[in-house]
């Protein structure tokens, strides 16, 4: 028997030796001891129960464990894909975005439009000097996509390079498709180990969608503590940065 269910006439016979304890027990129209624990019950009536034609669904733990099974065997069109899913699926509509693009040209010229749509001192970017204030846009690299997830991870040096990640309306990733790993798993065995070949700084951040919330009354709330939109750009070709926005790196 469980021990609760030992314990408690137990603790109903002490409760009567206290004077204190004893009002309080004839004041109250409390249960009696239960028969068996609710362990014991739950076995007897599996027991009773038919046999089902049918094999119970996967878990969730093990549900999960086999989707991560499936894209580490899947193909760099599989991840994307997933990626894309995953990516889209953070928020509402309109506050993530993916673009792909072939061209570095192309894809700095899709850049640089949207710095020009904002003063230059209210662009921030990964690289260059930026003051501990909000700023309309930010930009930075990952080096690593998640497809699992839609996560991507941010090599810093410093945590002052988090500015354009937290301190932005919108952040712009920019990144390549040869990029994405299947897995958090994989994500954080690659980051073991590019940390011991001191090929990565001593901080890392994983963006998963734009900053949002529903801890008040589970009403989700979009941005909580940083940046409200999310729009990720993926070309293969080295999208030069310092081409796009006014002043260079």
């Amino acid at each position: 028997m469980d021990r609760s269910v030992r314990l408690y006439p137990l603790a109903r016979k002490a409760a009567s030796l206290h004077p204190v304890g004893k009002a309080w027990l004839e004041t109250r129209d409390l249960p009696a001891a239960p028969k068996e624990s609710f362990r014991q019950w739950w076995r007897r009536e599996r027991k009773n129960q038919a046999p089902e034609d049918n094999p119970p669904p996967l878990r969730p733990s093990t549900r999960r464990a086999s989707e991560s099974a499936s894209l580490a065997q899947g193909s760099q069109e599989d991840l994307l894909r997933t990626f894309e899913q995953r990516l889209l699926e953070l928020g509402p509509e309109g506050t993530t975005e993916l673009h792909v693009f072939e061209r570095a040209l192309v894809a700095e010229e899709f850049l640089r439009i949207r710095c020009e749509g904002h003063p230059p001192d209210r662009v921030a970017v990964q690289g260059r000097t930026t003051e501990k204030r909000e700023y309309a846009l930010g930009i930075t690299r990952a080096e690593l996509l998640i497809a699992e997830t839609g996560g991507l991870v941010i090599d810093m040096a410093s945590r002052a390079e988090g500015r354009p990640i937290m301190l932005a309306e919108t952040h712009i990733v920019v990144a390549r498709p040869s990029q994405l790993v299947p897995t958090v798993a994989h994500a954080m065995v690659t980051r073991s180990i590019k940390r011991k070949s001191r090929a990565w700084g001593d901080y890392q951040v994983v963006v998963t969608g734009p900053s949002r919330t529903a801890d008040v009354e589970k009403v989700l709330v979009i941005p909580a503590h940083g940046p409200k939109r999310l729009v990720v750009v993926l070309c293969e070709e080295l999208v030069d940065l310092g081409a796009v926005v006014p002043g260079g790196l």
